[in-house]
């Protein structure tokens, strides 16, 4: 044996006289017949070959072809609130008759956005405090020092 696995007892004579091993030889064809019909032994294994690969319109394609989700599902993922309390929150109010998906989503993507920025200032002044606890009066402090919550100021007041 050499260094590829191969056994060196059995040159044949090829221009770099190396052995012919299983990735040179073609691939094998369907015994044919003397009346024309390949063996039923070659015809089902090519058949399982076929089975065996994957058929791209089988599967539901969740991405066009550039790779972007589709806009329901783009929606789905990209939201962390449930749309449909949101929906639900929305239709409570007596002006709203009637609220389209993107509307929904909208204020779903507009909250989740608003509680980020609203977090990131009171983990920066819990942070400042030398607390590891975010508590009530982080988030007071964080709404009077930042000027983009102070339409907040009051409002946790009577909470906890």
């Amino acid at each position: 044996m050499n260094d590829d696995g191969m056994d060196e007892s059995n040159p044949v004579d090829r221009p770099d006289n190396r052995p012919i091993s299983s990735s040179d030889e073609a691939p094998e064809e369907p015994s044919v017949h003397a009346n024309g019909d390949a063996s039923h032994s070659d015809l089902t294994q090519n058949d399982s070959m076929l089975e065996e690969a994957p058929d791209p319109t089988d599967e539901p394609n969740e991405q066009d072809e550039e790779g972007i989700p589709s806009p329901e599902e783009s929606t789905e993922r990209i939201t962390r609130l449930p749309l449909s309390r949101i929906k639900h929150m929305i239709r409570t109010d007596p002006d709203i008759q009637l609220a389209s998906q993107d509307a929904v989503f909208l204020v779903a993507k507009a909250t989740e956005m608003f509680i980020g920025v609203l977090m990131k200032e009171t983990y920066n002044v819990t942070k400042r405090s030398k607390k590891k606890t975010v508590q009530k009066q982080h988030m007071e402090e964080s709404i009077k020092t930042s000027e983009c919550l102070e339409f907040l100021d009051g409002a946790l007041e009577g909470l906890l």
